[in-house]
């Protein structure tokens, strides 16, 4: 089994007790600051957010993909080329288990040297694995056997984009429903100082 690099470490994931009004859906943030500044406008006053961070996850589920990529061009489809997940424990910050695929890129299935050289992902760690639909299948069975399909369980990425941006739009292009445990995450830049 290759070694896997997550880029967020485990001082990181401490920073994840936090007030329940940091973790936000994107469909509960669209128009926020608008509505915010009106208010202000308005002189009125949110009500002051509760500062209680007790712990409310039995787990975190690390997530950092890598997608295709070009060097100084704009890409048509970006495609998930890894699929890495560390379930870690949510009291103890240790890792309990790990699911890692990687997927063979079907609208540009010859990786570029540059995405090469980012990545570290070469054409023969992908050549024979499973499309996208596979993969996303093989997560969701072992989402379900970890038993982290609930709401005691929470994304944490470096950054919105894998999935706000990437997933989202890979699922519209193979014509699949984006499982709804992904609508939520953490995002460790917004969480940590």
């Amino acid at each position: 089994m290759s070694q896997i690099m997550i880029r967020s470490p485990k001082n990181l994931l401490q920073r994840c007790y936090l007030p329940l009004t940091q973790i936000r859906t994107k469909k509960q943030t669209a128009g926020m600051d608008s509505l915010r500044e009106r208010n202000k406008q308005r002189y009125w006053r949110f009500p002051k957010t509760n500062t209680d961070t007790r712990q409310i996850f039995d787990f975190f589920l690390v997530l950092d993909f890598e997608a295709t990529c070009l060097e100084n061009e704009k890409i048509g489809v970006q495609e998930i080329i890894e699929f890495p997940c560390i379930k870690v424990n949510a009291i103890t910050l240790e890792p309990e288990a790990v699911f890692h695929q990687y997927v063979m890129p079907t609208v540009n299935p010859q990786l570029s040297d540059f995405c090469t050289k980012l990545t570290g992902i070469t054409q023969e760690m992908v050549e024979g694995q499973c499309n996208f639909k596979e993969t996303l299948k093989h997560f969701s069975k072992w989402i379900q056997e970890q038993g982290c399909a609930t709401n005691r369980s929470a994304f944490v990425t470096s950054g919105d984009w894998d999935l706000k941006i990437l997933l989202p739009k890979q699922c519209h292009h193979e014509g699949v429903d984006m499982p709804s445990y992904f609508a939520s995450w953490i995002n460790i830049k917004q969480v940590s100082p």
